[in-house]
């Protein structure tokens, strides 16, 4: 089969046409990709020393050929998933799904839109369904229910998601239009303006919960979005790869302000619950760009760019292939 590896020791990308197929153990799932979405940062991710290869791609969206006796799921079942790092990922044509970690896609979606939904979609249900507890997050405000809507600021996506659990919604994007199709009660749109310029000009909006999905310069400034008890939670490593779940506190941010990171985690029941979101039109997928797997340069590079609205996927084979 063909399959883009990565060499962790020289950095490099290499497509080769003649890989071995995998061999599913008795828990695992054997999938024909469809499609595979890249994510940003995923060739530097910290790995032990002795992974000196890995293929990239850790969201998928293919067919079930070959699942255990006990599976939930059969050969022929379209799903979708996102694989756990370590483990391989899908930029090849055949690659491994495990039964918790796998949902059926949606079917009003393509294969390439199914591919880039599982990390931004769990990030998201994670970050405000199972993860953080919004009603007692709101009660830390006097310890009473207070009369206002929870308000939510997403530095990096649309608050889909936080939109149909109720929450008011500022979000930062280059996209206005898209960003608030999607659910956001306002934009800021950060090639005009920076977050702190918005804050001062906006010093009665702050917000109790922050979700971070950038990271660095945009995530210290993201702080300062909190209000008095409220909470920022980040799921971008630090740039060190120095992972600390308790975030140190910048200067000047109140001491009733907490910060978390969080790691995603691979959860198929979720992502079954996700997929009758986009099925009933809750939500949406978005993609930036489509690449064949012959083309992985050019998607990398637009990856890199900064440039990429929604995910860049690779379609690796079609239905019919």
């Amino acid at each position: 089969m063909k399959a883009l590896i990565h060499n962790q020791t020289t950095g490099t990308l290499t497509l080769n046409n003649s890989a071995p197929l995998p061999i599913p153990k008795d828990d695992e799932h054997l999938i024909r990709v469809e499609a595979a979405a890249i994510t940003t940062g995923e060739l530097l991710w910290p790995r032990s020393a002795d992974l000196t290869e890995s293929i990239p791609a850790v969201e998928t969206a293919g067919v079930v050929i070959k699942a255990p006796s006990t599976s939930r799921f059969k050969p022929g079942d379209k799903v979708y998933f996102r694989t756990q790092y370590p483990r391989a990922g899908s930029a090849r044509q055949y690659s491994i799904g495990l039964e918790n970690e796998m949902a059926i896609r949606p079917s009003n979606i393509s294969p390439e839109e199914a591919a880039a939904v599982p990390v931004s979609a769990l990030t998201a249900w994670q970050a405000l369904l199972t993860r953080v507890n919004l009603n007692a997050l709101l009660a830390t405000q006097d310890g009473h229910q207070p009369d206002h809507k929870l308000r939510v600021f997403i530095n990096g996506a649309s608050g889909g998601l936080a939109r149909l659990a109720g929450c008011e919604v500022v979000g930062t994007s280059t996209n206005e239009k898209l960003v608030r199709d999607m659910g956001a009660d306002e934009v800021i749109n950060y090639k005009e303006t920076t977050i702190t310029k918005w804050l001062n000009s906006h010093k009665d909006s702050r917000f109790d919960l922050v979700v971070d999905l950038v990271g660095r310069a945009s995530l210290a400034e993201a702080w300062h979005a909190a209000a008095e008890h409220g909470l920022v939670v980040t799921f971008v490593p630090p740039a060190d790869m120095q992972w600390k779940f308790d975030l140190d506190r910048p200067a000047g941010i109140s001491s009733t302000v907490t910060g978390k990171f969080f790691l995603m985690d691979t959860n198929g029941s979720e992502l079954q619950q996700i997929t009758r979101l986009i099925e009933d039109g809750k939500l949406r997928s978005v993609v930036d760009s489509i690449y064949k797997l012959d083309d992985y340069k050019k998607a990398f590079e637009r990856l890199s760019s900064g440039r990429a609205v929604g995910k860049v996927v690779l379609q690796i084979q079609s239905e019919n292939s």
